[in-house]
């Protein structure tokens, strides 16, 4: 099954545990419910808590594990 991938600036409504890849540059990444990363697709981190702020991401694929989330990704 092919991974869905974020494009730079576009806010995109994700799905909960779906495994998104993210664009190959350095992303600023904001989201309306708390996301996890991961390098390898299988080992994930959290990258938002709660408040979700923003991080810069080096990352290249991103997850919500508990609901669907809004997720931008800013260069």
């Amino acid at each position: 099954m092919p991974i869905p991938q974020l494009s730079v600036g576009v806010p995109t409504s994700i799905a909960q545990n779906v495994v998104y890849a993210l664009p190959t540059v350095l992303c600023f990444l904001s989201s309306s419910v708390a996301i996890e990363g991961s390098l390898d697709g299988t080992t994930w981190t959290a990258l938002t808590g709660a408040n979700t702020t923003g991080v810069y991401a080096g990352v290249a694929f991103v997850r919500c594990p508990t609901a669907a989330a809004i997720v931008n990704c800013e260069t």
